[in-house]
């Protein structure tokens, strides 16, 4: 009798988990690649066609293998990770140069 209410617990937790997992939207975005800010706070950049500034978050070697792409068009795979009227900061996990 007393493992029950343990059990409904696990159970809940589990669900709950599950649930909030991965709900972030992967988005592909083109655009040309650039170094933004100046030493030692430069940052990636991406603009689009539309002149919509990104800045880019990624993981350290992801980054070394963009950072020498700056001025190529790419195709980033990404999620956003915040949004306001003046910027948007993405989350980069693969990218493609576009030839």
């Amino acid at each position: 009798m007393s493992k029950s209410p343990f059990l409904i617990i696990l159970l809940l937790i589990i669900l709950i988990i599950g649930c909030t997992g991965s709900n972030k939207t992967k988005n592909l975005i083109t655009g040309t690649l650039y170094i933004s800010g100046n030493e030692p706070f430069a940052h990636l950049a991406l603009f689009d066609d539309n002149n919509n500034y990104y800045k880019i978050e990624c993981s350290d070697s992801l980054e070394k293998e963009l950072w020498q792409l700056q001025g190529n068009v790419v195709n980033l795979t990404c999620t956003i990770k915040e949004k306001t009227e003046s910027k948007t900061i993405i989350f980069v996990t693969d990218f493609k140069l576009n030839n």
